[in-house]
């Protein structure tokens, strides 16, 4: 049975932010050539925690007038919050235990190997709240920049010392066993969701292979294609989700084609063959909303604003 989700509250993360004697310290999600994650930590100053909590308070003001909505393999970024069970989290239980590693000194081999920085608070009662950031790398300073420099006795000296330059934003916070997503892109890189992507673009893949009634020429390389781009197979990770494609017939396939004026793919209809030659043509079978420019005498489709192609359609004035 799947978790009940309840409802988020931004009052919840506000008001426990409020609390002034939040202990807090900062994690670093590093990854090196194995590609495995690993977490270690600074402790923050009192001080300091304080500037973060307030910090962070106002910018999760900032989305107080919004609906937040359930997290799912949309197209976009969403206008909105949207928020999920942590339970339902790949990587989660590796990615939000305590770390037992500190970390002793910086370096810019450390710095440069940073995945994701997380904000832990925890109150006198134990309880947790993780806020999530993937900063760009620019905003570290390293040794190895010598053009930065701090002024002394009217005189500009390089700074020779490897700096974390962590303003006070976030990509997603969990509490109480919900994440709030503030920036899908950024969510899905922290918690690796490439793999969710590869495995249900893998299983669009595996239907088309063997589809029913019909067989299709040119799908290797279009697999090929998709699985070594992030953005594809999120697209079919989407398209796993929300397309029946499963209902797909020959026919309709054919029909469609035709309707549209589409020379890719083409269709052998004695052999009930459906030959791509373009990743883009298998794409635009999963498009069924188009609009019509009238101005343009183009077809468009809706969701991208991609022209799908010249209209041979003549529409009366």
């Amino acid at each position: 049975m799947t978790p009940k989700v309840i409802r988020p509250k931004l009052a919840d993360l506000t008001s426990f932010l409020a609390d002034q004697h939040l202990g807090g310290k900062i994690i670093f999600g590093t990854t090196e050539d194995d590609e495995s994650t690993r977490l270690s930590y600074a402790i923050l100053k009192q001080d300091t925690v304080n500037d973060y909590r307030q910090e962070f308070m106002g910018h999760i003001g900032k989305y107080s007038a919004k609906d937040p909505v359930p997290y799912g393999l949309s197209d976009f970024e969403p206008h909105t919050y949207q928020y999920l069970n942590a339970g339902d989290i790949p990587q989660a239980p590796t990615f939000l235990k305590d770390p037992q590693t500190s970390v002793t000194h910086l370096n810019s081999d450390f710095i440069k190997a940073i995945r994701f920085t997380e904000f832990r608070f925890q109150n006198s009662n134990g309880d947790l709240m993780a806020i999530f950031k993937i900063y760009l790398k620019t905003q570290f300073l390293t040794s190895q920049n010598k053009f930065k420099f701090f002024l002394e006795n009217s005189v500009l000296t390089p700074f020779t010392k490897d700096l974390i330059v962590a303003p006070p934003r976030f990509d997603c916070i969990l509490f109480n066993d919900i994440m709030y997503i503030f920036k899908r892109s950024n969510f899905e890189r922290i918690f690796d969701y490439k793999k969710v992507f590869e495995e249900k673009a893998s299983a669009v893949f595996a239907y088309f292979k063997k589809p029913k009634g019909y067989t299709i020429e040119g799908l290797e390389d279009i697999q090929t294609k998709c699985m070594g781009n992030r953005s594809r197979m999120r697209r079919l990770a989407v398209i796993s989700q929300g397309v029946p494609y499963q209902t797909f017939t020959y026919g309709k396939l054919a029909a469609f084609s035709r309707k549209k004026g589409l020379d890719d793919p083409s269709f052998d209809l004695k052999n009930r063959v459906m030959k791509f030659r373009t990743t883009r043509a298998f794409f635009r079978l999963f498009e069924d909303m188009y609009v019509h420019s009238d101005l343009t005498n183009t077809d468009y489709i809706a969701s991208r604003k991609t022209r799908l192609k010249t209209s041979t359609v003549r529409h009366s004035p």
